[in-house]
């Protein structure tokens, strides 16, 4: 089977027999076997990736008035 490719367009519809299909898996089911372990933490740099991710602010204001 090729590489499937979605776009937040073209992504198909979830139906919810397909989210109790997945809510009726148990953890110990699931098989991590083709998952690596990490191993080397030494280019994980949280400090780093802070400087690149700047989160979108918004202003909200809310004026509340007595009833």
């Amino acid at each position: 089977m090729g590489t499937v490719r979605y776009t937040l367009e073209t992504l198909p519809p979830v139906s919810k027999e397909d989210i109790e299909l997945v809510d009726a898996i148990k953890d110990e089911d699931i098989d991590y076997s083709d998952i690596p372990e990490v191993t080397d933490f030494s280019r994980f740099r949280p400090w780093e990736q802070r400087r690149t991710f700047k989160p979108v602010k918004v202003a909200v204001t809310c004026n509340l008035m007595p009833t």
